[in-house]
């Protein structure tokens, strides 16, 4: 897809990815998949706004799975 990347102040082919990064909630840190866009020109990594994945909601929710088992 092209976008106009803030970074580079060019319009670049983006790609989405995936990758885990460590999320703190309270006194528990869990690992989480969030997706990315990445501009192939720079690099600047941005959150997809238009997309329904939602890593801190999926955060909240483990975070009161593990507080609901203990």
């Amino acid at each position: 897809m092209r976008r106009y990347c803030p970074e580079c102040g060019e319009t670049s082919i983006w790609e989405k990815v995936r990758r885990t990064e460590e999320f703190a909630i309270e006194d528990e840190t869990m690992d989480i998949e969030v997706e990315l866009l990445i501009c192939k020109r720079c690099g600047a990594e941005y959150e997809d706004m238009n997309s329904t994945y939602d890593p801190y909601l999926l955060a909240q929710e483990e975070f009161k799975r593990r507080k609901a088992e203990k």
